[in-house]
């Protein structure tokens, strides 16, 4: 179902030439949002087929079910029981044949890599804990957390304003200190 989701989606994808140092502009017309450029029309092409992936995976995480494109829906069940200590069970990710041949990986390592680059996402987006994540990819913390580090993916949850707060409030807990501090101007 999702693979014919997905056809029928960029089937629908409308391209354009722009004014631009990267002049191809591809967007689907019915998903809000979904859209890519490129040097050339394929460079254009694929990410848009990215671009309309991570928008499908985003909408499936927060619960929305993506609008019919062309007759072709994606119905999400209503409700899925949870729990912290077991296991949901096994979620089906139909994907097109040469995924395995794109990622030069066996299908078994290429959906371990899918499994490993959600959690990333899931994590650097703050949908989910670093705990959280390292179950879903099937590692430890520690793995997780090298791992964050190997595909640039900041463990540091804070936005700027939040580390600026936490900046001044450390240089007011300790304006004596002798310690040399380059995050407090010293």
């Amino acid at each position: 179902m999702l693979t014919e989701y997905l056809a029928a989606a960029l089937s629908a994808a409308r391209f354009e030439i722009i004014k631009d140092e990267v002049p191809y502009y591809g967007s689907i017309p019915a998903l809000t949002g979904v859209w890519a450029t490129g040097r050339t029309r394929d460079e254009c092409q694929r990410n848009l087929a990215s671009a309309l992936g991570d928008w499908v995976f985003f909408s499936i995480a927060r619960g929305e079910e993506p609008p019919t494109v062309n007759g072709i829906s994606l119905v999400l069940p209503k409700t899925v029981a949870t729990s912290r200590d077991r296991p949901v069970g096994p979620i089906v990710l139909e994907c097109p044949a040469e995924l395995s041949v794109a990622l030069g990986k066996r299908p078994a390592e290429a959906g371990r890599e899918i499994q490993l680059m959600a959690a990333l996402r899931l994590y650097e987006f703050g949908r989910i804990s670093s705990g959280l994540a390292a179950r879903l990819a099937g590692m430890s913390r520690a793995e997780f957390i090298v791992t964050c580090g190997q595909f640039g993916v900041s463990i540091f949850q804070q936005t700027p304003e939040e580390l600026a707060v936490d900046t001044a409030n450390a240089g007011n807990r300790y304006p004596n200190s002798s310690t040399h501090c380059p995050l407090l101007g010293d």
